[in-house]
């Protein structure tokens, strides 16, 4: 189960190729809400189709998914109770919204936990989550008072009066988990005020708040749980009427601006989580932007709400319920002020760089081997990786360092080799395997020393690679380029390679991919053999290898060309 599904229930996250520019594509209405309704109306009718005879709902896997349930039930209320929708007061679809709440209770463990299929069972956390999804279809069905609705009412009204009660002492597994169960324990505090549920809200807020200096949570994850506990905390400042809280996803947010690609992506270098080197759109965060640009009265943020409307309208039916729960949403938003786009922005704490000139986008990224990305609108260069056959322990990583004019990563190796044990050190020790090789002596040393200095130039990064110390060491530069596009240049495909790896000779590479090109070179081409010894096994998309001899000393250039 995928819990951003909670926060884009029926969007899907596709990435728009002019999500560089600052212009809307068509007009947009002062009131976006309509249009969300007819966004609604039409994924409706794609979940309804996916519905069990069950009542639930599976994931992309065939597995049931009690999210994918809560979410589905949630977008069916908003239609049912919206005027607006094609869907109002429909008797098929009323039947529907039974049949989903009768599956919520029917799956709902009898401590008043829900189970995660795919991993967490008798899980508070998956509760929580599953709470906060269903919490605003909850609220709006109370307002409304609806007489066709009384019963889908009280029965999901009962799913979260059991839920709550298995949050009062539930545990967690993740950092971000605790502001999840506490916004849940919010949510049914709303509905039904109990002074067991603030008095547990207390003991997790009471551990302090893991937001760095830097604007990121404890766990980094930019695709994924940082918006998860923006969400979180927008929703305990808001129900608890704490506006000091306010201030967490206040400044996660205004990081995240600079972390924003020219492709409709956020940049997840940095994550410690499962996001790490996804493609994850930004309109995961609509929601968080959407409402503190109205509550803030933020262009900036106004500019995202507003560019994630532009660009993602037909996958957004599952935020009617948000403005029908919280009519302040409706209000025309402040007038946009430019997102960043044009800065260099390093990041000490997590040892990361981002580069935005537009279009164009880099990344650095220390104690990493993916440690260079670079784009250009739509076409990526997805990573660059360096690996030398030493001692099978030659894949390139180092500390990030700011120098003159750009950054440099370094790395020192050291190659050795073991002496016989000493006799009071026999005996006892026979089998190899066994014995502790902090006991033999070592010899024969030889130090390899590598580095990768980056710099902006016209267009572009330069890399220059120095790598010495022994020679004749293999070496393998690997490019990772998004899959889809075209490449062109002095390419050669190694004996008995995988399909989509190459090897570039003289001159620059050129790869085309959705209307925008790079390129990267000059290349080299010393020897056929891509996966060294001790080399992390080459990424998901298209490879293209320069390969040579150490000593090394290379300048690569990565370029935005027209």
């Amino acid at each position: 189960m995928d819990r951003r599904e909670f926060f884009g229930v029926m969007s899907a996250a596709a990435a728009a190729q002019n999500a560089g520019a600052q212009e809307p594509a068509l007009p947009l209405p002062d009131d976006i809400y309509p249009e969300l309704v007819k966004s609604l109306d039409q994924g409706i009718e794609r979940s309804i189709a996916r519905q069990q005879p069950n009542g639930g709902w599976l994931d992309p896997h065939q597995i049931p998914s009690v999210i994918s349930s809560a979410g589905a039930l949630s977008a069916m209320t908003a239609a049912f109770l919206a005027p607006e929708s094609n869907h109002f007061h429909q008797a098929a679809l009323l039947e529907r919204m039974e049949r989903a709440a009768d599956y919520l209770l029917r799956v709902q463990n009898p401590d008043g936990t829900v189970t995660s299929y795919t991993t967490n069972f008798f899980s508070p956390p998956d509760t929580a989550f599953v709470v906060q999804a269903l919490g605003p279809a909850a609220q709006v069905l109370r307002s409304r008072n609806d007489d066709g609705t009384r019963s889908v009412n009280e029965k999901l009204e009962a799913f979260l009066h059991r839920g709550g009660e298995a949050l009062i002492s539930g545990g967690i597994h993740t950092p971000n988990h605790r502001w999840v169960v506490s916004a849940a324990l919010a949510r049914c505090h709303q509905l039904n005020p109990d002074p067991r549920y603030l008095a547990r809200i207390e003991q997790w807020l009471a551990e302090g708040f893991d937001l760095d200096s830097e604007g990121q949570f404890n766990e980094r994850s930019t695709g994924t749980y940082d918006e998860v506990s923006d969400q979180a905390f927008i929703l305990l400042a808001r129900l608890l009427d704490r506006p000091a809280l306010y201030d967490l996803p206040r400044k996660n947010m205004e990081t995240l601006l600079y972390f924003l690609r020219p492709n409709d992506e956020i940049a997840t270098d940095i994550s410690h989580r499962q996001d790490r080197f996804t493609a994850v759109s930004v309109l995961h965060y609509y929601r968080c932007y959407r409402f503190m640009a109205w509550h803030d009265q933020n262009g900036r943020f106004a500019s995202v709400a507003k560019y994630i409307e532009r660009n993602h309208l037909p996958e957004m039916g599952g935020h009617v319920i948000d403005f029908m729960e919280i009519p302040e949403l409706r209000n025309p938003l402040p007038p946009s002020e430019p997102i960043p786009a044009d800065y260099v922005k390093y990041y000490p704490r997590s040892s990361f760089v981002h580069i935005r000139r537009g279009e164009r986008s880099a990344t650095i990224l220390g104690d990493d081997f993916r440690f260079f990305s670079f784009r250009d609108g739509g076409a990526v260069v997805e990573a660059v990786r360096v690996a030398c056959a030493y001692f099978g322990r030659g894949q390139f990583s180092g500390p990030l360092h700011p120098i003159e004019g750009g950054f440099r990563l370094e790395q020192s190796l050291d190659g050795f080799y073991y002496q016989p044990l000493r006799p009071e050190d026999r005996g006892a020790h026979e089998d190899w395997p066994q014995t502790p090789r902090s006991l033999r002596t070592r010899s024969n040393f030889s130090h390899l020393n590598s580095s990768v200095e980056i710099r902006e130039v016209e267009a572009g990064c330069a890399l220059t690679l120095n790598i010495s110390g022994v020679d004749q060491v293999p070496v393998a530069v690997e490019v990772t380029l998004r899959p889809g596009g075209k490449l062109m240049g002095d390419l050669q495909t190694p004996e008995a390679a995988s399909p989509n790896v190459y090897l570039l000779g003289d001159g620059f590479a050129t790869y085309e991919l959705a209307g925008s090109r790079v390129q990267f070179g000059p290349g080299f081409r010393g020897h056929s053999w891509t996966q060294l010894r001790g080399a992390q096994p080459r990424l998901e998309g298209v490879s293209v290898y320069m390969t040579g001899f150490t000593p090394l000393k290379q300048a690569i250039q990565f370029l935005a060309v027209t």
